[in-house]
């Protein structure tokens, strides 16, 4: 009764038109078919500016374009894989703002912070656990997560947002990312069979890797106790900067 997006991903233009042959004569034998005028692509890799012959669909040919967006997350064209994460930000200000102009209250911390961490922390990390984020994006999607500190607690300092995140009960950005990321790496690992098993043996297995390593986890450590971990090394990284002071 309803149709819902389809993204295809292919190696080449030549597999995408292949592709499309095939969705377009198994979508007829339902009854459906394909709006051209809601479909497009967009081309990843060293040879995406290079010029190609039109993408064609009974005669209709498919835009090309610069972005676009699946399930939430918004992928951008061009040499290298990159998404695009301002559209996130703007929702999550946007929930924050409500919760703040809800509550005239700036002293019940615990409460904000519970509604900001269950309402919009959700909206502002969706997906990153399957990115690989650049350094300025990290940088960025953190200051958006602590801007509910700088407001609260009237201070911008780094090291004063981290004490209040971990006596508050809540992890800083960095290592509230690398927690999903070890849970959704986890999940792939034990799953060889789909397609999604299969590219994390190609590309995974030293990125879960190289985080069971930084948060000192064995191999075989249960994912109950990630979290621990992860609060362990937080906790240690926090006591080391304070030393310095």
């Amino acid at each position: 009764m309803f149709a819902d997006d389809i993204l295809l991903l292919t190696i080449s233009i030549a597999d995408l038109r292949q592709l499309l042959y095939i969705c377009h004569d198994e979508l007829r034998t339902l009854d459906m078919s394909i709006n051209i005028a809601k479909t497009s692509f967009v081309r990843i890799g060293p040879r995406s500016g290079v010029d190609i012959a039109p993408v064609k669909l009974n005669r209709a040919e498919i835009a090309v374009s610069s972005e676009i967006r699946y399930l939430g997350v918004t992928i951008l064209g061009g040499v290298r894989f990159r998404c695009d994460f301002h559209g996130k930000k703007i929702k999550f200000y946007r929930a924050l703002n409500a919760i703040m102009s809800k509550i005239g209250a700036p002293s019940e911390i615990a409460l904000i912070l519970h509604l900001v961490s269950t309402n919009c922390n959700s909206i502002l990390m969706y997906g990153l656990e399957a990115c690989s984020l650049t350094k300025k994006q990290l940088t960025s999607l953190a200051y958006s997560y602590n801007s509910v500190y700088f407001k609260l607690f009237n201070t911008f300092d780094p090291i004063v947002v981290k004490q209040v995140q971990y006596f508050c009960g809540y992890l800083p950005f960095p290592p509230a990312v690398q927690l999903r990321t070890l849970s959704f790496l986890n999940d792939l690992q034990r799953d060889r069979i789909s397609p999604a098993g299969k590219i994390f043996s190609w590309e995974g297995v030293s990125e879960f890797r190289e985080l069971q390593v930084k948060f000192n986890i064995e191999a075989g450590c249960s994912p109950a106790r990630y979290r621990t971990k992860v609060w362990a090394d937080v906790y240690n990284k926090m006591n080391q900067e304070l030393d310095t002071i």
